[in-house]
């Protein structure tokens, strides 16, 4: 007799087995790395006047994850994420992943790096950068 919640149901089982398969035959090759886009270090980058501040989404990530540098007018972000199974124990499923990443972005003004703040707190970097004083903004008088 035909049962169509049934059949559903093992075709989904099916479905889940493959994906729980390719999930197993990826995870062997060193594509780790290689992150879809979008999914880690989104950022948002603002001008507050004296300062820019970069708030950078990464959750996961600890201090030591993170590695943070200035030259010029770029901010470089690079962060790595490394996820193993505690010793003795055996994964029945992992969606989790260790990850690396790269992110740089071009600042609209040149800043101080011994000025340059990083914090870390609840998934989030906030990176506040002062502007190098050749960047800021100076009244210039006008002489007859």
């Amino acid at each position: 007799m035909f049962m169509p919640w049934n059949d559903f149901d093992r075709t989904l089982a099916v479905v889940d087995a493959m994906r729980r398969r390719m999930d197993r035959a990826f995870s062997d090759l060193a594509v780790s790395d290689v992150t879809r886009s979008g999914d880690t270090a989104q950022a948002s980058l603002h001008d507050v006047g004296t300062e820019l501040v970069l708030s950078v989404d990464v959750p996961g990530y600890k201090e030591d994850d993170l590695d943070l540098s200035v030259h010029r007018d770029v901010l470089t972000l690079k962060g790595q994420r490394q996820l193993e199974a505690p010793e003795g124990y055996r994964a029945h499923r992992v969606e989790r992943r260790s990850q690396t990443f790269a992110r740089s972005f071009k600042l609209s003004a040149p800043v101080d790096a011994e000025k340059t703040q990083a914090k870390l707190q609840n998934g989030v970097l906030t990176v506040r950068m002062t502007k190098s004083a050749e960047a800021q903004p100076r009244r210039i008088s006008v002489k007859a």
